[in-house]
């Protein structure tokens, strides 16, 4: 707290300038005029103690509430969604400004310069981070307690509340780095706040019932188990912002790295869960095996038909999925091409498999353009790929940490511009990959003509 700082350093000139006067009654009597200087400056001392005191505990209890916000976490697979946790954590953030810290580093020349509400921020990702087995490089860092994701929150209209209205009622990056990526919306599960690798068995053969006579024995059965884990795996990006943005308003400048950030951890996130490819990345449903995978076969074979999409939901069914948040995504090549192919090869012209209407035969339709349009397979290329699950929560994905920035004002000084690298952990899993099924061989572009 800026306020709680200058009123230390007053009361330290304030002490000064106390024992001046002071000092000097040890050698000779003092005047009525310095004796008046010095009742007045205990005066002073005694106000600013009470005044120090009190900022002294609001800032130790906006800490403890950062602790304890952070700690609600711990657990794998923790709420995120509550209001009143909500309306807390708006609390605190209204205490914290990432164009305030930025400037800060910057002008102090501190690499790691953290006062406030910022320091408290920072501390407590670092903690966090050390808990979760990774490392925080950066002088900025945003707990996991404040990136919540896929939960829309209302934003403020500059049209229709003002200019003034929104330099008032200004908040942090915090509670509007609010990423909704599409597989959010499907219903994955998201884990947030864990701790090192994270291992749990998946059931692969169950027990079976033998039918017996009266006294002969029952077989055996034994249920098979293998394991499936999620651990960190680094992800990350810089952006370098000019100046001249630099000198902009804070809103202007918070608005502006709140934008680049959360539309980037947003198809971070689906690019993970949907075609993650391995090794550094997660292996996402695209590329897992053992999921169901739908071949339409080549040439003008490969069209999307209706029979084949309701193929695709009978191979889930069949395989006994859960049941649960069911829905389709694709991309726009994807979707569009789903809007201009009948059900049936011929009848009424018009009755298309997609309307537009969000739903596809029944079930959600999301478009993604993580989704690739580029597979190919024999001498194909542009083929389209889509997912669909009965139970899209057996998706799971996993973070360690907050985000970890560091804001480089030297490195492209010459240019006019200052570097931010963000720096975050996360990892996928599949529970049950026959829940799953994939297409990746449609030719999206090559629809069939009406009758």
């Amino acid at each position: 707290m800026d306020n709680l700082k200058a009123k230390r350093e007053e009361r330290v000139a304030l002490e000064d300038a106390y024992a001046a006067i002071a000092n000097k009654a040890k050698e000779k009597s003092l005047s009525a005029e310095e004796v008046k200087t010095l009742e007045g400056l205990d005066k002073q001392i005694t106000g600013l103690d009470s005044d120090i005191e009190v900022l002294e505990r609001a800032e130790k209890r906006a800490a403890e509430i950062v602790k304890r916000q952070a700690a609600s976490v711990s657990a794998v697979g923790a709420v995120q969604d509550n209001a009143s946790e909500v309306r807390e954590l708006n609390k605190i953030a209204k205490s914290y400004s990432l164009a305030k810290q930025i400037q800060g580093i910057a002008e102090k020349k501190d690499r790691f310069h953290n006062e406030g509400m910022e320091a408290e921020m920072y501390q407590e990702a670092v903690r966090e981070a050390k808990e979760s087995g990774v490392s925080v490089s950066g002088n900025i860092a945003i707990p996991s307690k404040f990136i919540k994701i896929g939960k829309q929150k209302a934003a403020i209209n500059v049209g229709t509340e003002g200019a003034d209205v929104v330099a008032t009622d200004l908040m942090g990056l915090i509670p509007v780095l609010n990423p909704n990526p599409v597989v959010s919306q499907l219903g994955i599960t998201v884990m947030t706040g864990l701790r090192g690798d994270v291992q749990w068995p998946r059931h692969t053969t169950d027990v079976g019932f033998s039918w017996e006579t009266e006294t002969s024995n029952v077989d055996e059965s034994v249920p098979a188990y293998d394991n499936i884990k999620i651990q960190p795996k680094r992800t990350g990006m810089y952006v370098d912002v000019t100046s001249q943005m630099m000198l902009q308003s804070s809103f202007v400048l918070e608005q502006h790295l709140r934008n680049i950030i959360t539309r980037r951890y947003e198809l971070t996130v689906d690019d993970a869960v949907l075609v993650g490819g391995g090794s550094n990345e997660p292996v996402g449903i695209l590329n897992y095996s053992g999921v169901n995978v739908l071949s339409l076969g080549s040439g003008s074979q490969n069209n999307m038909t209706y029979a084949a999409l309701i193929s695709m939901i009978r191979d889930v069914k069949a395989a006994n999925s859960r049941l649960g948040a069911a829905g389709f995504v694709t991309n726009a090549s994807g979707e569009f091409a789903l809007a201009n192919t009948p059900k049936q090869t011929n009848g009424v012209e018009g009755n298309f498999i997609y309307d537009f209407g969000g739903r596809l035969i029944g079930r959600p339709l999301f478009t993604s353009e993580v989704v690739p349009s580029d597979f190919s397979e024999g001498g194909q290329t542009d083929l389209c790929g889509i997912i669909y699950s009965d139970y899209w929560q057996g998706a799971v994905l996993g973070t360690w940490g907050g985000l970890d920035i560091l804001f480089d004002p030297y490195t492209q000084a010459l240019a006019g511009t200052k570097r931010f690298v963000v720096n975050a952990f996360m990892d996928v899993e599949i529970e049950q990959p026959k829940e799953f099924s994939i297409c990746k061989d449609w030719d999206a572009t090559d629809l069939p003509a009406l009758t």
